[in-house]
């Protein structure tokens, strides 16, 4: 189903659609179907967090001297996007690529350190929807995730879709754009 099709269906064959291609770790896809409020609010909560870890220049310069001997340390919001080195990367990135990177860097990958490491893998069941106006419904979805040899987790999950020009879009939730991780991150490094 293309994504103007998509956007036009109702919310919650707009969610399974998009869940499947989310699944699939299909992250241009899934970033498509998003709301443009919603990935104009995750960009600029990213960024931010980007500038400020750029801003911190005592913080910044140390890690620039530690990362001469180690590649895995300085800015460590860029090595949250996928292929993104530099501040003007990120910043130069349209919204939607802007999301499928930062997804696609944060999707569980196999460890070849481990090899009975499988990344957790989640299913996503919806249970139904909810109006709140003509323009904004809540879909109801459960989120069955198994992480192999540490057993399963099950959780109750709501998303917002949210009416646009196109049709019907996502609106990021924390358990689809694991949001508060930046945040605590770079809140971390700051502080020490």
């Amino acid at each position: 189903m293309s994504a103007q099709h998509q956007a036009s269906a109702e919310p919650n064959v707009v969610v399974r659609t998009d869940f499947l291609a989310y699944e699939a770790r299909l992250w241009d896809g899934f970033a498509a179907l998003v709301h443009p409020d919603s990935l104009t609010e995750f960009r600029s909560q990213q960024l931010t967090i980007a500038e400020m870890w750029e801003a911190h220049s005592a913080e910044l310069n140390e890690a620039q001297q530690r990362s001469k001997t180690d590649s895995g340390l300085g800015n460590p919001v860029l090595r949250m996007f996928a292929g993104v080195k530099t501040l003007a990367e990120l910043r130069a990135l349209s919204q939607q690529a802007f999301l499928a990177r930062y997804l696609e860097a944060r999707s569980p990958k196999a460890n070849p350190r481990d090899p009975d490491y499988q990344p957790p893998t989640a299913t996503r069941e919806i249970i139904g929807e909810v109006p709140e106006t003509q323009d904004l419904v809540h879909v109801v979805y459960r989120v069955r995730t198994d992480v192999g040899r540490y057993g399963r987790t099950e959780s109750i999950e709501v998303i917002p879709v949210k009416r646009a020009a196109s049709g019907w879009q996502l609106m990021l939730n924390p358990e689809l754009s694991y949001s508060g991780s930046m945040t605590m991150m770079v809140n971390d490094v700051t502080k020490e």
